[in-house]
């Protein structure tokens, strides 16, 4: 199910995701980074979540079979019994393909830009997995 002001509170996060941008972009502004800066794309992507006329979904009749939710305030991988933790406690992983067939990640800071993590962005690495699982597919 989705709150009354869902449409308002993701404007919100992404008026302060900007905010955030236009804060690094000024202190990051010398020189020798202007020329990277320049070059990546700072436009936000059009909200494809249309609220108002989904309110909620039924995740059998979807054939919707697993989600993962993870939000707070730091990551914690210690329930991953699996060795592709470091000895840092990270995902040993390369844009979110890990060593172990089948398991990837995806939202951590820094997968492939600054904008891996935030939610809004997610889309390129999700689609590079996605590109990896499918080369993966027998023919």
């Amino acid at each position: 199910m989705f709150a009354d002001d869902a449409m308002e509170t993701l404007a919100a996060a992404d008026k302060s995701y900007a905010g955030f941008l236009e804060a690094a972009d000024h202190l990051a502004a010398t020189d020798a980074m202007q020329s990277e800066l320049d070059q990546q794309d700072r436009s936000l992507p059009p909200l494809t979540l249309q609220v108002e006329s989904m309110r909620a979904l039924k995740l059998s009749q979807e054939n919707v079979r697993t989600i993962i939710w993870a939000s707070g305030y730091g990551y914690n991988y210690g329930w991953v019994n699996l060795k592709i933790i470091d000895a840092n406690g990270a995902p040993v992983q390369q844009r979110g393909v890990t060593a172990c067939q089948g398991v990837y990640f995806l939202g951590l800071h820094w997968m492939q830009t600054f904008r891996s993590a935030v939610l809004s962005f997610v889309g390129r690495d999700a689609a590079y997995i996605a590109d990896h699982i499918e080369s993966l597919a027998p023919i």
